[in-house]
């Protein structure tokens, strides 16, 4: 299961490449778990984030604007994240 921050970047990398089988290449996971991804966050936000077509997505005016206001902040709770995991592995090293 994905928590809100993976789901956060798991749709701005959607968004970017506007296209859900490209997301996909760039986890390496199938499309259809990119697609649920997105929905499972629409569905938390309970907003529409994506236009869909069959060959392209787009944002919506929400969509645009979540990635506006919170693309910094996930930005660097990921660095943070990063941070404290390579000094817990040094930390633990033999």
């Amino acid at each position: 299961m994905l928590n809100r921050l993976d789901l956060l970047q798991i749709f701005y990398t959607a968004a970017e490449s506007t296209s859900f089988k490209k997301a996909a290449y760039h986890f390496g996971r199938s499309p259809q778990t990119i697609t649920r991804a997105v929905k499972d966050l629409e569905e938390n936000l309970g907003e529409l984030l994506l236009h869909r077509n069959t060959r392209q997505i787009r944002l919506t005016e929400f969509g645009s604007r979540l990635i506006e206001l919170s693309r910094k902040s996930v930005n660097t709770l990921y660095s943070i994240f990063r941070r404290i995991i390579c000094k817990l592995s040094l930390k633990y090293q033999v």
